[in-house]
């Protein structure tokens, strides 16, 4: 809304300085008219364009899931009196709203038909007569003036001419539009400049069709100059006599040539190409990289051939040269082994082992709110709290994806002013915002070692134990067996064919 508001102004300022300075003084009236609402619409659309887009990736590290736990939600005792000054600025602006949209009406409700009124016709229009009007005006399809001096026969023909041209050109539509905005952007000063211009701009049309009509000019001024002395004036109607009388004189004599209007149109042209490339809006664009892509390279150039692993693939297999393999990743360590179990060196065969980088998008949200910032607080204490208990890093799965979300929606000084980022400090390399990653998977040697007798093997459907299936994996190589659940929890078998470790 603020990105808004301010390139609406920003726009409508610049297009109101170019009438003011190249268009307000010709007389080319009807254009002028255009001109100004014509400003109203581009200032709201300009903001909205999209004009740039920025592509932002978001390295983060893949998180590790652990089962979500059911602990007690812990509250942030706060100190101090915190100021919601949004919510004073919402206030006000609604107060605003209302003073204004009151103003609206109260100005429409004066222009009823009253009783004590006297209802006449004007040409194709409704000529309303009644005391306590001392010049006249006119709005929608009535004209109002001086019950008095219209029988009388003070009121000369050509100011009820001016007013049937008001009517005719169906100014109040503007007004009315113009009014609108006000109720909803009262605290913009550019709106009510646009409308001095659009209704002095009213009276030079009305001006220019009485004159048209014949009647002379000389006569006319003084007319104007007659009831200039008062000084009634409506929001919503247009009135005779309206201000700045002389500047009504001078445009009366103005003729501007149409090789000048080509001119001063054209320059509207570099004046919006600017306000569209400088108040446009930048749009940003996150990439989610949804796979890892492996390179495989044939290529008899030995530097481009590439083998990249997974850390995160389940299986911990890959494809190369058209042949299954698996691997073991140990802190910068990649073995890789064939289908039989057996080690293999690529790296003597000219290939480069990298491990993948993931990129991981993450949401955030657009305008944080002090609520969302209390929620942050409350979940970093939480894994405070857990890592605290247990001695080690904790991952708690959808409230730590939660957590993440809302301190990337902080800004830096958000961030310091809050909790800090919990994982910090904790003896590893995790930056403010990132995850621990999830820790290496065991072998399946390490998994026997630590469960020992506890849990029953068995080889190829025989029941050994232990020791023998030690002694079986140190024998057909550690990383080519797979270790699976027979039975539940406390029974294992064990095949020799190449797969992953499934722990229980």
């Amino acid at each position: 809304m603020q990105h808004f508001i301010l390139n609406f102004s920003i726009c409508l300022f610049s297009l109101w300085l170019v009438y003011k300075l190249l268009l307000e003084n010709v007389s080319w009236h009807r254009f002028k008219r255009f001109y100004l609402l014509g400003s109203l619409v581009i200032s709201a659309v300009i903001p909205f364009l999209v004009v740039r887009t920025v592509t932002i990736p978001l390295p983060q590290s893949t998180p590790l899931v652990f089962p979500e736990l059911e602990v007690m939600e812990t509250t942030t005792a706060t100190t101090g009196f915190e100021f919601d000054w949004s919510s004073v600025l919402l206030l006000v602006y609604v107060i605003g709203v209302l003073i204004m949209a009151f103003r609206f009406i109260k100005n429409l409700y004066a222009l009823r038909i009253k009783s004590t009124d006297e209802i006449r016709g004007y040409e194709a229009y409704t000529l309303v007569l009644r005391k306590l009007i001392e010049v006249p005006h006119s709005f929608l399809t009535r004209i109002y003036a001086s019950i008095t001096d219209f029988k009388s026969g003070a009121i000369p023909d050509s100011v009820l001419q001016h007013e049937k041209a008001h009517l005719d050109q169906k100014h109040s539509l503007d007004i009315l539009a113009i009014e609108v905005l006000l109720i909803l952007m009262w605290f913009n000063p550019l709106l009510y400049l646009i409308k001095y211009s659009i209704k002095l701009n009213h009276e030079f049309l009305a001006d220019q069709a009485v004159l048209a009509n014949g009647v002379d000019t000389k006569t006319y001024q003084e007319t104007l100059l007659a009831y200039s002395s008062n000084s009634q004036n409506r929001a919503l109607a247009n009135t005779f006599n309206f201000p700045i009388i002389k500047k009504r004189f001078t445009i009366m004599k103005t003729r501007t040539s149409n090789t000048s209007l080509v001119f001063r149109s054209l320059a509207l042209i570099p004046v919006i190409a600017l306000l569209v490339i400088s108040c446009g809006k930048e749009e940003t664009e996150f990439i989610e990289i949804e796979e890892i892509i492996i390179i495989e390279d044939d290529s008899n150039d030995t530097n481009q051939k590439l083998i990249v692993v997974d850390p995160n693939d389940p299986d911990l297999s890959i494809t190369i040269n058209g042949k299954p393999h698996f691997y073991q990743i140990k802190g910068d360590q990649i073995d890789i082994f064939n289908e039989a179990g057996e080690l293999q060196d690529f790296e003597s065969q000219g290939y480069e082992v990298r491990i993948a980088e993931i990129v991981e998008i993450i949401e955030v949200i657009a305008e944080i709110s002090t609520e969302d910032i209390k929620e942050y607080n409350q979940l970093a204490i939480l894994h405070q709290q857990k890592m605290k208990l247990d001695n080690q890093l904790i991952v708690l799965k959808d409230k730590t994806l939660r957590m993440q979300m809302l301190y990337y929606s902080m800004n830096e000084v958000q961030q310091a002013n809050n909790e800090p980022w919990p994982y910090l400090g904790k003896g590893n390399d995790v930056k403010a915002g990132q995850i621990p990653p999830p820790p290496p998977p065991a072998s399946p040697l390490d998994y026997i070692e630590n469960a020992g007798d506890h849990i029953n093997y068995y080889i190829d459907d025989e029941k050994v134990t232990a020791e023998k299936a030690k002694s079986f994996l140190k024998k057909n190589g550690n990383k080519g067996v797979q270790i699976m659940p027979v039975n539940g929890v406390n029974s294992l078998k064990m095949y020799t064919r190449v797969g992953v470790l499934r722990g229980t």
